[in-house]
């Protein structure tokens, strides 16, 4: 399977398939709300911890009006007498898995038979919730259409293959061997995120590129290893920016929201974001700083003094 340019191993591929959605579906209730559910026991809510599942989800946009949490079977919801109203709930609190039946449409021409328990009337129209028994119960073809849409929507592809062999021996000289090995790869597993993929190739040392490639890096870690590395804070030139930089992305708070590393041409090496379906590509600088900067965002650039 080939997706953005990149071409998916089958265990990759096949591991996606089984995290895409899980048998237990999270719906989350605000306090005003916990009456639609007393039946379902929902709890407080507390972070689960496991960023397969909160990306399955997209629990990062449920804001923190919605106090409580239960986690379901699929037919459990499915005919739960206000599996409408539940819903509805989710769905403009930002739980994913939740869509528009003209975005299904658009994949598979018609709705799948599998997927028709699923479909419900919103307040904005009609739409459908992916959820285990039915996504397993498509068929591998389905499945990896599915999987292609929700992937290649919105994002660019990755220029790797296309880039000649004496520009690879350009960023190999400047930024070394390890570039080549990360660029256009999936990740089988959420986790891996911007600043392990602008870090890693900095790093000389096998078995810390190993482990550094596969990790849900922080920025307190990510600026102490640039440091290791010999990397300084020095002047930015987003017209000429330096090779083999790293680019890093300060709001106007002065938080560190997003790294990429600028290899030679105004080619850098990037991940937009910590989930699996976030390929590591090369990119354009400014297909990068497009959808990521803004108004009063800052670009801070990290270089060694003198490079090899």
């Amino acid at each position: 399977m080939n997706l953005l340019g990149i071409s998916v191993p089958f265990c990759t591929l096949q591991r996606w398939k089984e995290i895409f959605v899980f048998p237990d579906e999270p719906l989350f209730f605000t306090e005003t709300l916990l009456d639609l559910a007393r039946d379902l026991n929902p709890q407080p809510r507390t972070p689960r911890g496991n960023l397969n599942f909160a990306d399955a989800y997209q629990t990062y946009h449920v804001g923190s009006q919605a106090s409580h949490v239960a986690c379901c079977p699929p037919d459990t919801i499915r005919f739960h007498p206000h599996h409408d109203s539940i819903m509805q709930l989710q769905m403009e609190l930002g739980r994913g898995q939740i869509y528009p039946l003209e975005a299904v449409l658009q994949v598979f021409g018609t709705l799948p038979a599998v997927l028709k328990p699923d479909l419900f009337e919103t307040n904005t129209g009609p739409h459908v919730a992916l959820r285990h028994d039915a996504w397993h119960a498509l068929t591998a073809e389905d499945q990896e259409r599915w999987l292609a849409a929700q992937i290649e929507q919105d994002r660019e592809p990755c220029l790797s293959s296309a880039l000649s062999e004496d520009l690879w021996k350009t960023i190999e000289l400047h930024c070394g061997p390890q570039v080549r090995r990360l660029a256009g790869q999936f990740a089988a597993e959420s986790g891996p995120n911007c600043l392990a993929t602008a870090l890693a190739p900095l790093l000389a040392d096998e078995e810390k590129f190993l482990s550094i490639q596969n990790t849900w890096l922080h920025p307190e870690p990510f600026l102490t290893g640039l440091h290791e590395q010999g990397f300084l804070l020095t002047e930015t030139d987003l017209a000429a920016p330096q090779n083999f930089s790293v680019l890093v992305l300060l709001d106007q708070k002065g938080n560190l929201q997003h790294a990429c590393l600028h290899l030679t041409r105004g080619l850098v090496l990037n991940k937009d974001a910590q989930g699996w379906f976030a390929p590591r590509q090369i990119r354009t600088l400014e297909s990068v700083l497009k959808p990521w900067m803004q108004p009063g965002w800052t670009v801070h650039t990290y270089a060694q003094k003198n490079p090899a």
